[in-house]
């Protein structure tokens, strides 16, 4: 029999067996591949890593770029204030942040790319050991989500990796500020001011808060254009091309009405102790150093030391001895007062004195609502008592009509 006979008879028979062979090879490799993706897909993330390649501290990072933490906040701090974010909130952020970068330095990560979510956890328990109130807490884990959403963005770490940080869910009232300063406690600071440290640059800023009920920002944005004697009123402008943004931006800006005791105060300031200097704008500011504008800094400092006990020679609370020598460490004694603190004590003051919170509110640049929910700490008959004497300012208002504006018009201010 011939070569091509035995092919010619043989042929369909050797189709039939591989496809009888191959068939089976095929289906069992689907099988067996489609098993293997599902068991990969079951080994939590980064087990795979640690099984292929052993345990490492430092997890793979695949098409993830290396930034080191400090560098990555820089980043996002230069991307928030491109979006228009304000200096103050800058200044928040890169604040709450920098607890992170430090955290990221004990714990030896060098870049995001190495961070796994349990160390979102393991931040969270490491702020929790300084006893952060629960709202500072939620704030800064709240911020910090808000950065590692940025980082995912642009490939720095983990995608999800946001999802790990867990903030602390707040009770009703955890979001108030409980801290109380009794305002006649603040009365005594600034008649003490009025009486030895008469116009000197501490003096004014605590009147501009006491009095004005002005934010440190708006303080720091004032300008000696802004203050009128003749009107006895200080304008306050929202500035943000030339470094004096407000806290509200156009909405901050308003003008407010000053006593005529403030209005001299203000004036011999401005007349005979202020410093005659500029800023970097040419500007020149209210509050002023040698150098330029007082930064904020140093509006903050002179609260803290005006109303630390020491300055008027009183004791202070401190229980191991107060550790004040000066004002850039006044707020180390425990009855020094932050302006934040002046101010919120004198919305309260102003509240308890027969102003509606309206009015209240267009002063402080606040809306009613935040004046009611963090201010006002009136109970139901002090509430009343406040009516009263609103009562009271209008019937004099009416009575005195004759002989010109009073009352009221006289009292808000």
């Amino acid at each position: 029999m011939s070569l091509r006979t035995v092919i010619s008879t043989s042929g369909p028979l050797c189709c039939i067996t591989l496809y009888c062979i191959v068939t089976p090879l095929c289906i069992l490799y689907c099988i067996v591949y489609t098993s293997a993706s599902f068991l990969y897909r079951a080994i939590p993330y980064g087990e795979v890593e640690r099984r292929t390649q052993g345990r490492s501290d430092k997890p793979m990072s695949q098409a993830i770029e290396d930034i080191d933490p400090q560098t990555a906040l820089e980043d996002y701090l230069a991307d928030k204030e491109l979006d228009g974010c304000s200096d103050t909130t800058l200044y928040s952020h890169r604040s709450r942040l920098g607890h992170f970068v430090e955290w990221c330095g004990l714990n030896d990560v060098d870049s995001l790319s190495e961070l796994r979510p349990t160390d979102m956890r393991r931040y969270k328990q490491w702020r929790s050991e300084d006893e952060l109130a629960k709202v500072t807490l939620k704030t800064q884990l709240d911020t910090l989500r808000v950065f590692v959403r940025w980082a995912e963005r642009f490939g720095y770490c983990r995608s999800s990796m946001s999802e790990a940080v867990v903030s602390p869910t707040l009770e009703k009232g955890d979001n108030v500020r409980n801290e109380v300063i009794s305002p006649s406690r603040c009365e005594k600071i600034r008649d003490y001011l009025r009486k030895y440290h008469y116009a000197e640059r501490a003096h004014v800023v605590f009147e501009l808060i006491w009095h004005c009920t002005l934010r440190k920002g708006a303080v720091y944005a004032l300008d000696v254009e802004d203050f009128r004697p003749e009107k006895k009123q200080l304008r306050i402008h929202h500035r943000p091309d030339t470094g004096t943004p407000l806290k509200n931006k156009e909405e901050s800006n308003r003008i407010v009405n000053l006593s005529d005791d403030v209005t001299d105060i203000l004036s011999d300031w401005v007349d005979d102790k202020r410093a005659d200097s500029t800023d970097e704008y040419g500007r020149r500011p209210l509050i002023s150093t040698e150098f330029g504008r007082a930064h904020k800094t140093t509006l903050s400092s002179d609260i803290y030391y005006v109303t630390w006990p020491g300055y008027r020679d009183e004791e202070c609370g401190c229980k191991d001895g107060c550790k004040v020598t000066c004002a850039n460490n006044a707020h180390y004694c425990v009855d020094s007062i932050s302006s934040h603190t002046l101010r919120k004590a004198a919305i309260t003051h102003h509240l308890d004195n027969g102003w509606l919170i309206d009015m209240v509110a267009d002063r402080a640049d606040n809306s009613a609502n935040v004046i009611r929910k963090h201010y006002d700490k009136a109970s139901d008959e002090e509430k009343a008592e406040r009516r009263k004497k609103f009562m009271d300012l209008l019937e004099e208002d009416n009575e005195d009509e004759e002989d010109g504006p009073g009352g009221v018009a006289a009292t808000v201010q």
